[in-house]
């Protein structure tokens, strides 16, 4: 068969690793420390059962080190392949070397898993019939017409939180290719539109999308739809793609990029190094686990057949090892060189910062090569700085550039709005960028990504609308799920017909927008809240493939005056400089009309609640410093009775009313240049209201 195929095994190169074609072959290299031998399997098709010639490596020509390689001259890209690695087999010394296990190549750029058997990789037995398969990609074969990272400032950026599948997938989006990469290119102009200036994507990396994780009694399939267990760190989801058995994923994807970026917008992935999708000691033999389990995993001292479980998710991947480090910084540089990424989110990123024995690191190696290589320069480093075993570090996380997710703004806001008593100080703190959190520490408010919702919890909408979550659709008797969310359902819970209700509720929303888009800081909004998405209550969707995490596209005609108010409050983030501060305010910078560059309040000027316990409002003069550009006072009263709150009078300037979220649509929020002259000392803000006003020369 080799012979007819004229196929000549020669002894290749360690680096780099993975499956590397050019004109003449592929080159094939996978590290392993432990392993006694390696086993090469090609395959014609991805459906193919058994390989048409396997290559078994001779470790004294085909490692150098602890790298195994080979080079295959006379295959090229569409080959399919896997891997059998051999070994001793002592789980109590944490060794799974099992040939019988037929696994995927690490660095592989694709794999197929049409084939593929969960259970099977779950036991001893030869899998060769229901393994994934990898495939040989050429990376290079792409047009990117002049594509360069847009490197949008961290202060002038607006977040946008989404799911690829869910973005398009429900019919009322109008796409032509529903749930998909070319889904997302079909929705820029919708995103243009709205303002914001990037898309963070929930994980794209490759993850089983065929694992059924229960089934409901009338028959329901739960799968897992967030794709927090990676499987293929250098592949994008085939799922997302119109033709993955082609091998056409990664373009599809840079096509996606391309067209981002062309209109403006930055692309931030969502990542999971922190875990994997092998699972604990019970769980599938993929890769990690059959290459060298004992180097890339957290294993348990004294019986290594066990996995540390800092994640909550069954492993935890030994990301400070070396080799486990030079993984996660090649499959990054990957991202940003050849997939033209611009930003990455770190899934429980404190477990980045865990060393070899599980204890967290001030320098820990991975982060700080992130934060001071080249390739990442110019790229958005987010983290999620904490995990499921008690790290938490808001405000410490290793590094002086990334930035985290401040969940501390998150509760601070959700209990102001809802009425809270005694948080005048603390919100004071997370509207100025929480200097509090990041300025001991010589960050800067761009450390601080700034949220009220993400894709953990709930949503705008159902913020405002339940008191408590309701995940009864995710088969844990209601167990799974945040129970402090700091919701309020104004009345009643869930929807309602109720009108007075439902303005109440979007009253809230629209003071969310405002408060979040008025805040130092990088702020970061949940794809859909902008027109009331509803998650019917459920606070963790994970496993929910359907209407519940499908975009209804019809809400934006429905709701389309939360719409319109959220991209007139983003558009006011970005023509207003002083929103989008690099430094904190000081108290003592002066502009040219005299005032500071903040100023705190009340009702009466200067004289804001710091120490009142019942205090539920909260009043603030933002300074410009730019020419043309106009001061700012916000008016933020969460009483449940309207208030007086007097206006600051500046000589040879008036006030004009900007957004006012108890008024209704379009009279709620305005333009800077078309906006109603105030003209009392004074404004009357109802209760559980914003008002912002904009300054104007006479």
């Amino acid at each position: 068969m080799a012979q007819k195929r004229n196929i000549v095994v020669e002894r290749g190169i360690a680096h780099p690793l993975g499956s590397t074609p050019d004109a003449n072959g592929v080159n094939f290299s996978v590290f392993s420390e432990n392993a006694t031998g390696v086993e090469l399997c090609l395959f014609d098709k991805h459906n193919d059962i058994h390989p048409f010639m396997t290559v078994k490596l001779d470790p004294n020509i085909n490692r150098t080190f602890h790298f195994w390689h080979v080079y295959v001259r006379g295959i090229g890209a569409g080959t399919h392949y896997a891997y059998r690695i051999d070994g001793i087999y002592a789980p109590d010394q944490g060794h799974l070397f099992n040939r019988n296990k037929v696994v995927i190549d690490p660095y592989a750029r694709g794999n197929t898993d049409e084939l593929y058997d969960r259970g099977e990789a779950c036991n001893d037995r030869d899998n060769i019939i229901s393994s994934m398969r990898s495939v040989v990609i050429d990376e290079n074969k792409y047009d990117w017409e002049g594509d360069k990272p847009l490197n949008t400032p961290m202060k002038d950026s607006v977040i946008y939180e989404m799911h690829v599948r869910g973005f398009t997938k429900d019919d009322s989006s109008g796409v032509k290719h529903s749930g998909t990469f070319r889904g997302v290119i079909e929705k820029i102009p919708y995103l243009k539109k709205l303002g914001v200036t990037a898309v963070e994507l929930l994980p794209v990396f490759e993850f089983d999308t065929k694992q059924v994780l229960k089934t409901m009694p009338d028959g329901t399939k739960l799968t897992n739809y967030w794709g927090y267990s990676t499987v293929g760190f250098f592949a994008p989801v085939g799922r997302y793609c119109c033709k993955p058995q082609e091998g056409d994923h990664l373009n599809e994807f840079r096509d996606m990029v391309k067209a981002l970026h062309k209109a403006g917008i930055e692309v931030i992935l969502d990542v999971v190094f922190n875990h994997t999708d092998e699972g604990n000691h019970q769980g599938p033999v993929l890769c990690f686990k059959a290459i060298d389990n004992a180097i890339y995993y957290h294993l348990v001292d004294g019986d290594k057949k066990y996995y540390m479980d800092y994640t909550g998710c069954g492993n935890t991947v030994n990301c400070n090892h070396p080799i486990v480090e030079k993984f996660i910084t090649d499959c990054l540089e990957f991202w940003v060189n050849v997939m033209h990424v611009d930003g990455f989110r770190f899934d429980e990123g404190s477990v980045l910062s865990r060393g070899e024995d599980g204890r967290p690191l001030a320098h820990a190696p991975v982060i700080w090569n992130l934060e001071l290589m080249d390739t990442f320069a110019n790229t958005k480093l987010i983290a999620e700085a904490w995990d499921a075993a008690g790290v938490y570090q808001i405000g410490s996380f290793p590094g002086y550039r990334w930035a985290e997710w401040n969940g501390r703004y998150r509760d601070d806001i959700r209990n102001f709005v809802k009425g809270n008593g005694g948080l005048a100080s603390a919100v004071a703190s997370r509207v100025a960028g929480s200097s509090d959190i990041y300025q001991h520490s010589r960050h800067t408010p761009m450390n601080s990504i700034n949220f009220i919702t993400c894709h953990d919890g709930f949503t705008m909408m159902d913020l405002v609308s339940y008191n408590v979550k309701h995940n009864m659709a995710n088969g844990e008797d209601n167990r799974d799920g945040n129970d402090d969310n700091a919701s309020w359902n104004h009345g009643v819970e869930g929807m309602t017909d109720d009108v007075g209700i439902n303005e109440f509720r979007k009253r809230e929303i629209k003071n969310f927008i405002s408060i979040l888009m008025l805040s130092q800081g990088v702020p970061m909004i949940l794809g859909g809240d902008e027109f009331g998405r509803t998650q019917q209550g459920n606070n963790n969707t994970y496993c929910q493939d359907n209407k519940l995490n499908w975009f209804d596209w019809q809400l934006t005609e429905k709701n389309n005056d939360l719409l319109h108010f959220f991209t007139g409050m983003i558009n006011l983030r970005r023509s207003v400089s002083s929103l989008r501060r690099n430094r904190f305010y000081d108290g003592q910078s002066f502009n040219s009309r005299g005032m500071r560059d903040i100023e705190w309040h009340g009702c009466k000027l200067l004289a804001p609640g710091w120490n009142d316990p019942e205090c539920r409002v909260m009043a603030f003069t933002i300074a410009s410093f730019v020419e043309h550009e106009p001061d700012i006072h916000v008016m933020l009263n969460m009483n449940m009775q309207d208030l007086d709150f007097e206006i600051p009078q500046i000589d040879c300037f008036e006030w004009l009313r900007f957004a006012d979220t108890s008024l209704p649509s379009p009279q709620d929020i305005g333009d800077i240049r078309k906006a109603s002259y105030v003209v009392e000392k004074s404004y009357n803000v109802k209760a559980h209201t914003s008002v912002i006003l904009v300054s104007k020369a006479r």
